[in-house]
C-alpha cells in the first residue's frame, strides 16, 4: 500500500456571533470524549441550513457563520432552540491540495429539523447532508496542532481498508466565543468523512499540502 503524508491547512474559525457562543455553551460533550481515537460508525443524513464561501476560509468563514446564524434565529422556533447542535463545514478533498486558498469554496452549516422553513435568504439554502458510514475523530487542542489527528484518522481509514468518498468535514464542539478566545488547548473539534469498505489506493495516495 503506498506510503502517503496526508496534511491539512488549519483553518481557524471564531463565531463572532452570541449564537455561536450558544451553540458551544449548551453542547453536551461528554458523548464525544470517547472518540480521541478513531472509529467508523453510521450516522443518519441531516437537514442543515448552508451557505457557500469562497476564498481563504480565514476569512471567508467569518461572513459565513454570521448569515447562517442570523438566519437560524430568524426561523428557528423555541423547541429547535432547544435542540440545536454544533454548526459544521466542509470542504472538497481538491481544495486541500491546492495551496491557493483565496480559490477555496466551502460548505458552512447549521443542522436542524426536517420541519425547518426554507429561508427566504438567497444566501442560504435548505439541503439535507448525506451521511451513511462515516470514519471520525475528536480533535481536542487548537486548530494550528490539527494536522496530527487528521493524518491519524486517514491512516486509520487506510489500515482498516476504506475508501474515502466525501468532502473534509468538521464539527465545531467547542471554540472560540464571541468576545473572547478563549483556551485553545480546551476546543473540540470532530474531524469526519464518509467512507465506503474497499480499496484506497486512489482515495489516499495523494499528498495534501498545507496552506500556511
Amino acid at each position: 500500500m503506498q506510503k502517503y503524508l496526508w496534511m491539512i491547512l488549519v483553518i481557524a474559525f471564531i463565531f463572532f456571533t452570541v449564537a455561536a457562543f450558544l451553540f458551544v455553551r449548551h453542547a453536551d460533550l461528554s458523548q464525544y470524549e470517547g472518540l480521541v481515537q478513531p472509529r467508523v460508525t453510521r450516522m443518519d443524513s441531516q437537514w442543515m441550513i448552508v451557505t457557500k464561501a469562497h476564498g481563504n476560509p480565514n476569512v471567508a468563514a467569518k461572513h459565513a457563520f454570521q448569515i447562517l446564524f442570523k438566519t437560524y434565529y430568524r426561523y428557528a422556533d423555541k423547541k429547535e432552540r432547544g435542540a440545536s447542535k454544533a454548526p459544521r463545514a466542509r470542504w472538497p478533498l481538491t481544495n486541500l491540495q491546492d495551496t491557493d486558498m483565496n480559490t477555496w469554496e466551502g460548505e458552512y452549516g447549521i443542522p436542524v429539523s426536517d420541519g425547518f422553513p426554507t429561508p427566504s435568504n438567497a444566501e442560504v439554502k435548505l439541503e439535507k447532508w448525506e451521511y451513511g458510514m462515516v470514519a471520525e475523530i475528536l480533535h481536542k487542542g487548537s486548530y494550528e496542532t490539527e494536522p496530527a489527528t487528521v493524518q491519524k484518522l486517514t491512516r486509520y481509514i487506510e489500515d482498516h481498508q476504506y475508501q474515502i468518498i466525501g468532502d473534509h468535514e468538521e464539527e465545531y464542539l467547542k471554540g472560540p466565543g464571541m468576545f473572547f478566545k478563549g483556551n485553545p488547548d480546551h476546543y473540540l473539534t470532530l474531524i469526519r468523512y464518509r467512507v465506503i469498505t474497499g480499496g484506497v489506493e486512489g482515495a489516499l495516495s495523494q499528498s495534501v499540502t498545507p496552506g500556511k
